[in-house]
């Protein structure tokens, strides 16, 4: 097999590559890692990977490249913490699904440097779901509004106990989007769900009352939403989110 030199070249005659995106030059570290990565990223677009597919071995990656092993590992991590590969065990290297795992964790890290975002990720959210919901409402299936209707049920179960209801306010937030088909979507509510989950201290301080108004106030969306009145629906969200705590701290 011809091989690709990132790493140190020997002195010769420059020869056009005719294999990937990386040309043949002398590279150091921590260069050689980001060309390797790119070269894998590259790899992965040329050929048209899907999440699942397999990637080259670690070690045909060192002989097609001429790199050591530590800069492909190094550039394999680097891929892994963007979420756009996984390694598994005994298996070797795969194309990960569509994931935020990088966004996640960056505004998570955020959140906890500078607590004065928290107000601005959750303005974000409420112009976001104020901005679908309309459109999400008309798409809503029979099923949508049954595992809704059973979110409602459990949350008065909550309700009366005094006890507060993160998940399934998370999962009622989800599921009346997820009619929109916007995996995409779908996804960045998610990201600012799993950011805002560090904040789980104000949801334990929640009093009784609070807890009860959050229930109703969902209770209200619902019946909002099984009657059609997206405006409705909608003037009732942003009702919701206006008596948030996190909101108010910001003022």
């Amino acid at each position: 097999m011809k091989s690709r030199s990132l790493g140190k070249a020997k002195p010769q005659p420059q020869q056009e590559s005719t294999r990937g995106p990386l040309p043949v030059k002398s590279l150091r570290q921590p260069v050689i890692s980001e060309a390797v990565r790119n070269y894998i990223k590259e790899h992965i677009i040329a050929h048209n990977l899907q999440p699942g597919s397999p990637l080259p071995p670690e070690s045909q990656l060192v002989e097609e490249l001429g790199v050591s092993r530590s800069s492909v590992r190094e550039a394999v991590k680097a891929l892994q913490s963007l979420g756009l590969i996984e390694v598994r065990r005994g298996e070797g290297l795969y194309v990960r699904a569509t994931n935020f795992d990088a966004i996640t964790e960056i505004l998570s890290f955020n959140l906890r440097l500078n607590p004065n975002m928290l107000a601005e990720v959750l303005h974000l959210r409420i112009w976001l779901e104020s901005a679908v919901i309309s459109e999400a409402i008309p798409r809503l299936s029979p099923a949508d509004i049954d595992e809704l209707e059973n979110i409602i049920h459990q949350w008065k179960e909550y309700a009366d106990a005094g006890k507060p209801a993160e998940e399934l306010d998370e999962r009622f937030h989800l599921i009346l989007y997820r009619s929109l088909g916007n995996t995409t979507l779908d996804k960045i509510l998610e990201v600012f769900w799993i950011a805002l989950r560090g904040y789980g201290e104000q949801v334990k301080s929640m009093t009784r009352e609070e807890i009860r108004s959050q229930y109703e106030n969902h209770r209200g969306i619902l019946e909002a939403v099984k009657a059609g009145d997206a405006v409705l629906a909608r003037q009732r969200l942003l009702d919701h989110f206006a008596g948030s705590k996190i909101l108010h701290a910001s003022h």
